[in-house]
Protein backbone atom coordinates (compact mmCIF):
# COMPACT_ATOMS: atom_id res chain seq x y z
CA UNK A 1 0.00 0.00 0.00
CA UNK A 2 0.97 3.67 -1.05
CA UNK A 3 2.53 5.50 1.74
CA UNK A 4 1.69 9.23 2.19
CA UNK A 5 5.23 11.87 2.78
CA UNK A 6 3.77 15.45 4.42
CA UNK A 7 6.44 17.04 2.16
CA UNK A 8 5.84 20.86 3.23
CA UNK A 9 2.20 20.45 3.84
CA UNK A 10 1.65 18.51 0.42
CA UNK A 11 1.05 14.59 0.87
CA UNK A 12 2.92 13.08 -2.03
CA UNK A 13 2.72 9.22 -2.56
CA UNK A 14 5.80 6.94 -1.76
CA UNK A 15 4.88 4.05 -3.55
CA UNK A 16 6.34 0.62 -4.62
CA UNK A 17 7.25 0.48 -8.94
CA UNK A 18 5.27 -2.79 -8.94
CA UNK A 19 2.19 -1.27 -7.05
CA UNK A 20 2.31 1.84 -9.33
CA UNK A 21 2.50 -0.31 -12.37
CA UNK A 22 -0.50 -2.92 -11.86
CA UNK A 23 -1.99 1.00 -11.24
CA UNK A 24 -0.99 2.37 -14.73
CA UNK A 25 -2.18 -1.54 -16.46
CA UNK A 26 -6.03 -0.51 -14.85
CA UNK A 27 -5.85 2.64 -15.79
CA UNK A 28 -4.96 1.78 -19.17
CA UNK A 29 -8.12 -0.05 -19.50
CA UNK A 30 -10.18 2.07 -17.57
CA UNK A 31 -13.10 4.13 -19.64
CA UNK A 32 -12.57 7.28 -17.77
CA UNK A 33 -9.44 9.27 -17.20
CA UNK A 34 -6.74 8.86 -14.03
CA UNK A 35 -4.59 11.08 -13.29
CA UNK A 36 -0.82 11.34 -11.98
CA UNK A 37 1.39 14.84 -10.97
CA UNK A 38 4.40 14.69 -10.76
CA UNK A 39 6.04 17.57 -8.37
CA UNK A 40 9.44 19.18 -8.10
CA UNK A 41 10.97 20.74 -5.05
CA UNK A 42 10.66 24.04 -7.27
CA UNK A 43 6.84 23.55 -7.36
CA UNK A 44 6.49 22.53 -3.81
CA UNK A 45 8.62 25.49 -2.75
CA UNK A 46 6.83 27.75 -5.31
CA UNK A 47 3.23 26.75 -4.91
CA UNK A 48 2.59 23.79 -1.81
CA UNK A 49 1.47 26.67 0.84
CA UNK A 50 -1.61 27.37 -1.37
CA UNK A 51 -4.12 25.31 0.60
CA UNK A 52 -6.38 25.32 -2.72
CA UNK A 53 -3.27 23.98 -5.16
CA UNK A 54 -2.46 21.37 -2.71
CA UNK A 55 -6.36 20.36 -2.86
CA UNK A 56 -5.57 20.04 -6.61
CA UNK A 57 -2.79 18.11 -6.63
CA UNK A 58 -4.00 16.08 -3.82
CA UNK A 59 -6.94 15.37 -5.95
CA UNK A 60 -5.34 12.76 -8.43
CA UNK A 61 -4.79 9.42 -8.41
CA UNK A 62 -1.03 9.78 -7.81
CA UNK A 63 1.37 12.55 -6.81
CA UNK A 64 4.83 11.08 -7.33
CA UNK A 65 8.00 12.61 -7.06
CA UNK A 66 9.65 14.14 -10.22
CA UNK A 67 13.45 13.45 -8.46
CA UNK A 68 15.07 11.66 -6.17
CA UNK A 69 16.11 14.27 -3.96
CA UNK A 70 12.02 15.14 -2.49
CA UNK A 71 12.87 11.81 -0.25
CA UNK A 72 16.05 12.17 -0.04
CA UNK A 73 15.33 15.29 2.31
CA UNK A 74 11.85 13.39 3.58
CA UNK A 75 13.61 10.40 4.63
CA UNK A 76 16.84 8.76 3.35
CA UNK A 77 16.27 5.17 3.80
CA UNK A 78 13.21 5.15 1.68
CA UNK A 79 14.97 6.90 -0.99
CA UNK A 80 17.70 4.26 -0.97
CA UNK A 81 15.02 1.47 -1.96
CA UNK A 82 15.44 -0.13 -5.14
CA UNK A 83 11.89 -0.95 -4.73
CA UNK A 84 10.15 2.54 -4.64
CA UNK A 85 9.15 5.18 -6.87
CA UNK A 86 11.89 8.00 -6.44
CA UNK A 87 11.70 9.80 -9.58
CA UNK A 88 10.96 10.39 -13.36
CA UNK A 89 14.03 7.57 -14.10
CA UNK A 90 11.24 4.73 -12.64
CA UNK A 91 9.11 5.65 -15.44
CA UNK A 92 11.32 3.78 -17.82
CA UNK A 93 11.43 0.69 -15.66
CA UNK A 94 7.82 0.67 -15.51
CA UNK A 95 7.30 1.57 -19.20
CA UNK A 96 9.75 -1.30 -20.08
CA UNK A 97 7.94 -3.56 -18.40
CA UNK A 98 4.68 -2.74 -20.09
CA UNK A 99 6.41 -2.91 -23.35
CA UNK A 100 7.29 -6.49 -22.31
CA UNK A 101 3.46 -7.64 -21.67
CA UNK A 102 2.34 -9.98 -25.24
CA UNK A 103 0.09 -6.69 -25.67
CA UNK A 104 0.35 -2.79 -25.70
CA UNK A 105 -1.57 -1.54 -23.41
CA UNK A 106 -1.19 1.75 -24.48
CA UNK A 107 0.32 2.76 -28.28
CA UNK A 108 -0.89 6.39 -28.40
CA UNK A 109 -0.04 9.56 -26.93
CA UNK A 110 -0.85 13.58 -27.28
CA UNK A 111 1.31 16.32 -26.02
CA UNK A 112 0.61 19.83 -24.61
CA UNK A 113 3.32 21.90 -23.56
CA UNK A 114 4.66 25.73 -23.09
CA UNK A 115 6.85 25.48 -26.66
CA UNK A 116 7.72 23.82 -29.40
CA UNK A 117 11.23 23.10 -28.64
CA UNK A 118 10.28 21.82 -25.58
CA UNK A 119 7.49 19.58 -26.93
CA UNK A 120 9.43 18.13 -29.89
CA UNK A 121 12.07 16.92 -27.33
CA UNK A 122 9.71 15.33 -25.37
CA UNK A 123 8.35 13.39 -29.12
CA UNK A 124 12.13 12.55 -29.69
CA UNK A 125 12.59 11.18 -26.27
CA UNK A 126 9.42 9.19 -26.15
CA UNK A 127 10.06 8.20 -29.48
CA UNK A 128 13.55 6.50 -28.72
CA UNK A 129 12.85 4.95 -25.52
CA UNK A 130 9.15 3.90 -26.34
CA UNK A 131 8.98 3.45 -30.22
CA UNK A 132 5.43 1.64 -29.85
CA UNK A 133 3.69 5.27 -28.43
CA UNK A 134 3.29 7.08 -31.54
CA UNK A 135 2.47 10.53 -31.38
CA UNK A 136 -1.07 11.45 -32.08
CA UNK A 137 -1.12 15.27 -31.95
CA UNK A 138 0.83 18.34 -30.12
CA UNK A 139 -0.29 21.71 -28.59
CA UNK A 140 1.76 24.53 -26.91
CA UNK A 141 -0.11 27.86 -27.51
CA UNK A 142 -2.77 29.83 -26.51
CA UNK A 143 -5.01 27.27 -24.39
CA UNK A 144 -7.08 29.98 -22.57
CA UNK A 145 -8.18 31.16 -25.76
CA UNK A 146 -8.67 27.69 -27.25
CA UNK A 147 -9.21 25.87 -24.79
CA UNK A 148 -12.72 24.17 -25.97
CA UNK A 149 -10.98 23.66 -29.36
CA UNK A 150 -7.81 21.62 -27.30
CA UNK A 151 -10.65 19.58 -25.87
CA UNK A 152 -12.45 18.63 -29.24
CA UNK A 153 -9.00 18.07 -30.62
CA UNK A 154 -8.15 15.47 -27.84
CA UNK A 155 -11.01 14.03 -27.83
CA UNK A 156 -10.90 13.20 -31.70
CA UNK A 157 -7.07 11.82 -31.69
CA UNK A 158 -8.62 10.03 -28.16
CA UNK A 159 -5.12 8.80 -27.29
CA UNK A 160 -4.06 6.31 -24.48
CA UNK A 161 -2.06 8.82 -23.02
CA UNK A 162 -2.14 12.46 -22.44
CA UNK A 163 1.53 14.45 -21.30
CA UNK A 164 1.01 18.02 -20.35
CA UNK A 165 4.09 19.86 -19.65
CA UNK A 166 2.77 23.16 -18.34
CA UNK A 167 3.63 25.35 -15.73
CA UNK A 168 1.89 25.53 -12.22
CA UNK A 169 -0.48 25.75 -11.04
CA UNK A 170 -2.28 26.43 -14.32
CA UNK A 171 -1.27 22.60 -15.38
CA UNK A 172 -3.14 21.31 -12.20
CA UNK A 173 -6.18 23.64 -12.86
CA UNK A 174 -6.57 23.30 -16.34
CA UNK A 175 -6.15 19.54 -15.77
CA UNK A 176 -8.88 18.93 -13.37
CA UNK A 177 -11.29 21.05 -14.79
CA UNK A 178 -11.12 19.33 -17.99
CA UNK A 179 -10.73 15.61 -16.94
CA UNK A 180 -14.25 14.49 -16.90
CA UNK A 181 -14.15 15.92 -20.35
CA UNK A 182 -11.05 14.82 -22.29
CA UNK A 183 -11.28 10.89 -24.14
CA UNK A 184 -7.89 9.57 -22.73
CA UNK A 185 -7.34 6.64 -20.01
CA UNK A 186 -4.18 8.25 -18.51
CA UNK A 187 -3.14 11.87 -17.88
CA UNK A 188 0.83 12.97 -16.69
CA UNK A 189 1.01 16.05 -15.48
CA UNK A 190 5.39 16.12 -15.43
CA UNK A 191 5.24 20.08 -15.20
CA UNK A 192 8.34 21.53 -14.99
CA UNK A 193 9.89 17.77 -13.81
CA UNK A 194 9.95 17.78 -17.89
CA UNK A 195 14.13 18.75 -17.49
CA UNK A 196 13.85 15.57 -15.10
CA UNK A 197 12.25 13.60 -17.57
CA UNK A 198 14.24 14.50 -20.86
CA UNK A 199 17.46 15.70 -19.42
CA UNK A 200 19.21 16.96 -22.48
CA UNK A 201 17.65 15.48 -25.43
CA UNK A 202 17.25 17.71 -28.30
CA UNK A 203 20.13 20.27 -26.83
CA UNK A 204 22.83 21.10 -29.29
CA UNK A 205 26.07 19.75 -27.52
CA UNK A 206 28.56 23.22 -27.73
CA UNK A 207 31.23 24.53 -24.79
CA UNK A 208 28.53 27.36 -23.77
CA UNK A 209 25.85 24.53 -23.60
CA UNK A 210 28.55 22.69 -21.43
CA UNK A 211 29.33 25.34 -19.41
CA UNK A 212 25.73 26.05 -18.81
CA UNK A 213 24.25 22.99 -17.53
CA UNK A 214 27.64 22.40 -15.27
CA UNK A 215 26.02 25.85 -13.46
CA UNK A 216 22.82 24.63 -13.44
CA UNK A 217 24.04 21.63 -12.07
CA UNK A 218 25.92 23.15 -9.24
CA UNK A 219 23.03 25.45 -8.53
CA UNK A 220 20.34 22.96 -8.35
CA UNK A 221 22.48 20.89 -6.12
CA UNK A 222 22.95 23.84 -3.88
CA UNK A 223 19.48 24.63 -4.00
CA UNK A 224 18.17 20.66 -3.05
CA UNK A 225 20.96 21.32 -0.13
CA UNK A 226 18.69 24.41 1.66
CA UNK A 227 15.18 22.37 0.52
CA UNK A 228 16.17 19.62 2.75
CA UNK A 229 17.21 22.36 5.60
CA UNK A 230 13.75 23.92 5.24
CA UNK A 231 11.84 20.15 5.21
CA UNK A 232 14.42 19.33 8.66
CA UNK A 233 12.50 22.44 10.38
CA UNK A 234 9.80 21.83 9.19
CA UNK A 235 9.79 18.05 10.57
CA UNK A 236 11.01 19.30 13.52
CA UNK A 237 8.35 22.15 13.94
CA UNK A 238 5.59 19.29 13.31
CA UNK A 239 6.80 17.12 16.05
CA UNK A 240 6.73 19.89 18.58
Amino acid sequence: MAEKADIMGLRIDIVEKQELLEEIEDYLQNEYLNVIFMVTVEMIEKNAPDPEYRKLLEDSDYLLPAERSILEAWRQEQAEREDIFTGCDCFHEITKELAAKERHLADSVYYIGKTKEEIQALVDYTAEMFPWLKAQGMYCEGMEEKDDLLVNEINAAAPDILVVALQSPFQEEWIMKNSTKLNARLCIGVGEGIQELIGETGQPKTVYTWIKKKQEDFLKKFHRILFQKKLKKYQESRKK
